[in-house]
């Protein structure tokens, strides 16, 4: 008998596999958005593999469809807790593919509930691709799981990953570790030249221990020369509810990132960048501050470009969560920009602020 179950006052009905199949099954997106909710957070009860099994099924139909970015968030952590040991083969290729920040972190998380024998297979599968993108999914993955052949995998990329995506990703990936020996190897990467690297490290230093040395490497390896040789663990206990995959809160972040030379308070950010033709000349001096401030977000940021012409050129249309992936995405789509024609400043300015940002920066 499989048991996920939810607090029976909070239920006006008994939530079985029938009332889920039946949810599952219908053309009511809000009636499937239901169960999904309720099979990603264990309120659904099953009795048997059959009808475990049944569920499972039905959830993978629906996967290979075309569920909007939350939905496949959502049927990823449901069917971790329905697949078996046998079931993520679909999730695996899944995940693959998937680029939308809003999906990531659910089938990232339905990961932390893989069997260990995955590990192995996700470590092959990110030793033979030639993606960036594709290795640092990957590496998100194994990050979440509790293996120690993942555990290794993830640091070993933290440390010998030839590109910076996939590299800043494992770095950020060290967070769920919770272990003294990464401490090393994310000082070690405060020098790197990539600032998604040198971001994602300093994240996590001060996520892991409370200290806050900023980018000074010399001072954060003064304090880990200090302290090594302790039997206490220098690791800080997590936040009180607050998830160990975001970042550590400073209410007055003392080392923000920088565009230009303007620190990026705020966490929704929307830059609005004009490529028109008077900016031809400039623009490789703008993308490049542009690159650096979006690799420098930190994990708890939200972010959007809006690029304008003539016309008004969201990159996304709102605000996504700045992890190593979507960082990267961004910059890529730099290369595919077309400069022309005239200069739209009034709408451009109206499609940014409609997206709620704390801070608006315009060039």
């Amino acid at each position: 008998m499989g048991l996920l179950t939810a607090p029976a006052a909070a239920q006006s009905a008994p939530r079985d596999s029938d009332w889920a199949l039946r949810g599952l099954r219908s053309q009511q997106r809000e009636r499937r958005r239901e169960v999904y909710e309720a099979l990603a957070l264990a309120q659904v009860s099953w009795e048997g593999e059959r009808a475990r099994d049944r569920l499972a099924g039905e959830l993978r139909r629906r996967l290979r469809g075309k569920p909007t970015p939350e939905d496949r968030a959502l049927i990823a952590r449901g069917l971790s807790r329905l697949a078996g040991p046998d079931g993520f083969a679909l999730l695996v290729r899944q995940l693959v593919k998937e680029r939308d920040d809003r999906a990531l972190d659910g089938f990232w998380e339905a990961f932390g509930r893989a069997p260990p024998k995955l590990a192995g297979r996700l470590g092959e599968r990110l030793q033979k691709s030639k993606d960036p993108l594709e290795r640092a999914v990957l590496i998100g993955a194994l990050a979440r799981m509790r293996d120690p052949l993942a555990r290794r995998l993830v640091q070993r990329h933290a440390r010998l990953e030839s590109d910076p995506c996939p590299q800043a990703a494992a770095l950020q990936g060290l967070v769920h570790q919770r272990d003294r020996e990464t401490l090393p190897i994310l000082i070690d990467a405060l020098d790197a030249d990539d600032a998604g690297m040198r971001a994602a490290a300093l994240e996590v230093l001060t996520r892991l221990t409370g200290q806050s040395f900023g980018r000074d490497q010399a001072r954060w390896q003064k304090w880990w020369d200090g302290v090594r040789k302790l039997t206490a663990s220098p690791i800080a206990a997590p936040s009180e509810g607050k998830p160990v995959r975001y970042a550590h809160e400073v209410p007055d972040d003392p080392n923000p990132p920088y565009w230009f030379d303007i620190p990026v308070r705020g966490k929704r950010v929307v830059f609005c960048y004009d490529v028109s033709a008077s900016m031809r000349y400039k623009l490789p001096t703008a993308y490049k501050e542009l690159s650096n401030a979006v690799k420098s977000l930190r994990s708890s940021h939200f972010f959007e470009v809006v690029f304008f012409h003539e016309k008004v050129l969201p990159w996304r249309g709102r605000l996504s969560r700045a992890d190593p992936v979507t960082k990267e995405l961004l910059v890529r789509h730099l290369d595919e920009l077309e400069i022309k024609s005239y200069t739209n400043l009034f709408d451009a300015m109206e499609t940014a602020l409609a997206l709620g940002p704390d801070e608006l920066f315009v060039i």
